[in-house]
């Protein structure tokens, strides 16, 4: 029997937000991507319907607004989806209000809060037995100097909420990084002597050893009742640039029951519900797990779950509309994904010598491959990707926002 059709409003329509209409797409659902982008990809998918709105981060007042009256045309309530930290913030600050006219499949603001803060995070995963590294808070130069004396380096360096770094002024001396492994006392002083009057809060971390392809990825759907209806895990491949990129490649792979335990015994110590990423490194010295972060949401790479036969969107979905769950579990099938235009500059960076070697690019193509953009079934945002490069190597357009 198919679901009934109600609508699903997803906030950005980047690779995420068309991720989760694909994931959808043979469903009886219309799927509205809202975004204040005029050149993402998926304004030219037929998954998806693109809603242009004013940005949840940028304006949020507006933004809730046009979420209230948009929700009046639409002739069944909806289920409102968040893809980046910034909406999930956003959705905190508004949740009483967006709840009157919304479903959202998402954990109380409580369990957030203590997951957006990264060391109230791991004050929860240590409390469980699960090893996080060595961190300190910075906020000044005093808590900088108590810091650089009790920790060895190289130190990863990251903003204590995600979403700091997201502002216009911040990105300007960050760019697009998450965080920055830092080799000496002297680096750590002048990237916070930067931040500090427009973003003092920073975390100093232990870095832990290994390449990059001892991150570990779990993703999965916990629902109302505390229950984990799909759950997959996944590897990083590649990185670009190496250590704090963002992804290149992922790939699905069954790993060891102790990464799914550890996840598991994690989500339950905070309560959690909806869709979440984990992500943890193997210790190369130690062969421990150490916990790295936690996504309070979709991510990019979520649609490898749909690949592997343990589909997050779906199971949210059937959660959502009070369907018995489906059986969702991993196969044995590894599947990588690649995100195409990340792939291609780092491709690039390698034959000019910057970082890397073609070869560790090359090597990714073995299929089976899923694209971040690519689909048979929906082409062309793909295409309008590879337009959108050509055009901003000729000097015109503007950059993605992911």
């Amino acid at each position: 029997m198919p679901a009934p059709s109600r609508p699903v409003v997803v906030l950005n329509a980047h690779y995420t937000g068309l991720g989760i209409a694909r994931s959808l797409a043979a469903l009886p659902v219309t799927v509205y991507g809202l975004t204040a982008e005029t050149d993402t990809p998926a304004r030219s998918s037929r998954d998806l319907r693109l809603i242009r709105s004013p940005d949840t981060e940028s304006d949020p007042a507006a933004a809730a607004d046009f979420l209230m009256q948009f929700a009046v045309q639409l002739k069944e309530r909806p289920l409102l989806v968040p893809t980046r930290d910034h909406d999930v913030h956003f959705i905190m600050q508004q949740r009483a209000r967006l709840e009157t006219a919304y479903d959202l499949r998402m954990a109380p603001n409580e369990v957030l809060e203590r997951i957006l803060n990264k060391q109230a995070l791991f004050a929860v995963a240590s409390s469980v037995g699960i090893h996080c590294p060595r961190s300190l808070d910075v906020s000044d130069d005093a808590s900088l100097e108590r810091a650089l004396a009790e920790i060895a380096m190289p130190v990863v360096a990251k903003p204590l909420f995600s979403r700091d770094w997201r502002r216009p002024d911040v990105r300007r001396i960050v760019h697009k990084n998450k965080a920055f492994v830092l080799d000496s006392v002297a680096e750590v002083r002048k990237l916070f002597a930067m931040l500090q009057p427009l973003a003092p809060q920073l975390i100093l971390q232990e870095f832990v050893p290994g390449a990059d392809d001892q991150l570990i990825v779990f993703g999965s759907y916990v629902d109302r009742n505390g229950v984990p209806r799909a759950h997959f895990t996944a590897r990083k491949a590649l990185q670009h640039p190496r250590v704090c990129g963002n992804g290149v490649a992922i790939r699905a792979e069954r790993m060891p029951a102790e990464v799914t335990d550890t996840s598991l015994s994690l989500l339950r110590a905070l309560r959690y519900q909806g869709v979440s990423e984990l992500e943890f490194k193997r210790d190369a010295a130690t062969g421990r797990l150490a916990l790295i972060e936690m996504n309070a949401r979709h991510w990019d790479q979520h649609r490898l779950s749909d690949a592997v036969g343990a589909s997050v969107t779906r199971a949210m979905h059937e959660d959502w509309l009070g369907l018995p769950p489906a059986r969702r579990e991993q196969s044995e099938r590894c599947v990588t994904l690649i995100v195409e235009d990340a792939w291609l500059r780092g491709l690039a960076d390698a034959v000019r010598g910057r970082e890397g070697e073609p070869a560790d690019f090359l090597r990714l193509l073995r299929p089976p491959l899923r694209g971040a953009l690519w689909d048979a079934g929906d082409p062309r945002p793909f295409f309008s990707m590879v337009n959108d490069l050509r055009r901003r190597g000729r000097g015109t357009g503007r950059p993605r926002q992911k």
